[in-house]
């Protein structure tokens, strides 16, 4: 797990957005949906950065 991992990344949004639909304080929910978008951001441009491994099932 680390910063430069999208699966990560994706994670900690999914985890931010759960969060902010339960927060009860308004300025938390959006900075907590603010850090989801910038989470899914980050994983976007370092899937565009780096290819996805080959899968097993390829032909090469």
């Amino acid at each position: 797990m680390s910063l430069e991992d999208p699966a990560w990344l994706r994670e900690q949004a999914k985890r931010c957005r759960w969060l902010a639909a339960t927060a009860t304080d308004q300025r938390e929910a959006e900075t907590l949906r603010l850090m989801a978008h910038d989470y899914e951001k980050k994983a976007g441009e370092l899937s565009q950065a780096r290819p996805a491994p080959p899968s097993p099932m390829s032909d090469g």
